[in-house]
């Protein structure tokens, strides 16, 4: 099974915060290139990380974000400090409110 079929439940992702971001790994599911590892919160979950291609655009920190395109991505780098079934692969972050 292909890593890029294993879809999340958009509910699992609702109501998310923007906290900030680092350089990402260089290569994500056999693909190299530049990446982001962009740290976000919900009540429901706590802390976990979303890997995307570098975004051209700054998301502000403490804003309401939500994931296009969504999957799991298992964090081999990080996994022992978040929990592996809370990370994330998204092809972009949107901007859908201020801080809150």
């Amino acid at each position: 099974m292909k890593q890029n079929t294993f879809l999340m439940k958009t509910d699992f992702l609702e109501n998310l915060i923007y906290d900030g971001f680092e350089n990402g790994p260089r290569t994500v599911m056999g693909q190299q290139g530049a990446y982001q590892r962009h740290h976000v919160a919900n009540a429901a979950h706590g802390s976990f990380d979303v890997i995307t291609k570098t975004l051209t655009d700054a998301v502000p920190e403490g804003a309401q974000i939500e994931l296009v395109n969504p999957i799991f991505y298992p964090d081999f780098i990080h996994g022992n400090q978040i929990a592996p079934a809370l990370n994330v692969f998204a092809t972009e972050i949107k901007v859908v409110g201020g801080k809150k």
